[in-house]
């Protein structure tokens, strides 16, 4: 009874990750087009790709980037001191690539942040709402560019 009793005090926790990601055919373009295309990609769209390319193996074709977005919270009209992270993930195969845009957090260069995840405290609720949708629209805006951009054969 003792056992029951104890395992009743454990909370449950659910952890939920949103993710952006989608499988993308790409008829018959090589992995190595596929490779190269997002490596492009990832050095058009971020300052220095050197910084945000964590791995990078074209043998497997897989590409992992954590970036800064533009978007930040904004309070009383103030925009939030700090960055807004992502880590991108892009992996090619023949015919097909899978992208990945995960773990889109803010953090304050004073301490404290905010998960894309995560629930506001108090007064910040309309704030973090606000942050939540402009980060979206520019992650929809950013797979909207990689799409173009790996379609592009320009292999000789």
């Amino acid at each position: 009874m003792k056992k029951i009793f104890l395992l009743l005090l454990i909370p449950f926790f659910t952890i939920s990750q949103t993710e952006f990601t989608e499988v993308v055919e790409t008829d018959s373009m090589k992995k190595s087009v596929l490779f190269s295309n997002g490596l492009t990609w990832i050095t058009k769209t971020f300052k220095n790709a050197n910084e945000v390319i964590q791995m990078k193996d074209a043998e497997s074709g897989k590409i992992i980037a954590k970036g800064i977005l533009n978007s930040a919270p904004t309070m009383m009209g103030v925009r939030g001191d700090g960055s807004c992270w992502v880590t991108i993930t892009i992996s090619c195969k023949d015919g097909k690539y899978k992208y990945e845009f995960t773990n889109v957090y803010f953090k304050y260069r004073a301490g404290g942040s905010y998960e894309y995840d995560g629930t506001p405290k108090g007064g910040e609720k309309k704030s973090f709402n606000r942050w939540r949708e402009d980060v979206t629209i520019e992650i929809k805006s950013m797979i909207t560019d990689l799409k173009k951009a790996m379609l592009k054969n320009d292999e000789f």
